[in-house]
């Protein structure tokens, strides 16, 4: 057989061995040590707690998904799962990396997480998520995750996990993994709504009223932190773009013949609200002047009425008379 043929076999049985490899038909040894027992269970927890500088702060209620990339077969070899076909190429940590790179969102929309779990109060997430649910050993993929709480935003970095993992010359079938925390300030937009019930005079209201916006209960450092509202704007007006992490409200001068205006604030939406401040009466409170003297009035009141008791006496008497 000439060189030229050997060459061409050669060639024809690396390409052949690349789309085995490809194709998650070639199992692929995870290392020299021994082999695991795939009977036992595996389980993992995932703690989720935020602390960059020793603050602590576990979060709840995030909901991690786990997807099977690869099964571990007898002997430890692992064979790519169909969705994931590819990815898999060897289980050093350049090779781990590797395959957390080629996966994509395309990838997880063809095939379906096998457990579901929401951390609990202590930041805690455990797999498997209930008695019904077995874990088949292998590799899993976690995917990313993103939380909102108090005006911050919560996110983890993506990883892999094998389960069961060889550490330290033994093989642990109850692993446990740190989720990889991130966080940054929330934006969020802040509406003001003007609200009349000025149903008593309507005419009395005025033609625009200014509003200001605080942080923290101080004006806000903005260009726009004093805002006019008026018709032109449907007595309304958006600050876009806020740091959620900041409590905003907003405050009003009182406008003559109103009550004080009333503030409330529900999520995103701030309503101011005026009514009048005498329903039955279109004037405004009148102070007495200076030195007019109010204690005359009950006394000439209880005067007239004793007048009024007496004239009808006399009346009921003539009447007698008669």
């Amino acid at each position: 057989m000439s060189d030229e043929i050997m060459k061409r076999i050669q060639k024809r049985s690396a390409l052949l061995l690349c789309l085995l490899v490809l194709a998650g038909t070639l199992t692929l040894p995870v290392g020299a040590q021994e082999v695991p027992d795939l009977k036992r269970p595996v389980s993992l927890t995932i703690h989720h707690v935020y602390n960059p500088s020793g603050e602590n702060i576990p979060l709840s209620g995030v909901e991690f998904s786990m997807y099977l990339v690869a099964k571990m077969e007898q002997g430890g070899a692992l064979t790519a799962e169909p969705a994931f076909a590819g990815c898999v190429t060897g289980s050093s940590a350049a090779d781990w990396q590797k395959t957390l790179d080629a996966i994509t969102p395309a990838m997880l929309k063809k095939a379906s997480p096998v457990d579901k779990a929401k951390t609990d109060k202590n930041g805690d997430a455990v797999f498997p998520s209930g008695a019904s649910v077995t874990l088949t050993p292998g590799v899993y993929y976690i995917p990313s995750t993103k939380i909102e709480k108090n005006g911050w935003v919560y996110t983890t970095s993506p990883f892999l996990v094998s389960l069961p993992n060889f550490f330290e010359d033994q093989w642990v079938y109850a692993q446990e993994a740190n989720a990889k925390s991130g966080r940054e300030a929330g934006i969020t937009d802040i509406e003001v709504v003007k609200v009349w019930k000025d149903s008593c005079h309507p005419e009395r209201r005025p033609e625009s009223i200014q509003v200001t916006l605080l942080c923290d209960g101080e004006k806000a450092d903005l260009d726009d932190a004093v805002v006019t509202l008026s018709k032109d704007n449907n007595w309304k007006y958006t600050w876009k773009d806020l740091d959620a992490t900041h409590e905003w409200t907003v405050t009003e001068e009182r406008v003559k013949g109103y009550n004080n205006p009333v503030v409330k604030k529900n999520g995103k939406m701030i309503t101011v609200t005026n009514s009048c401040n005498r329903p039955d009466d279109h004037t405004d409170d009148k102070l007495p002047q200076t030195g007019q003297l109010w204690w005359p009035v009950p006394v000439l009141l209880l005067a007239g009425l004793v007048l009024v008791v007496v004239g009808l006496a006399r009346r009921k008497e003539d009447n007698y008379e008669a």
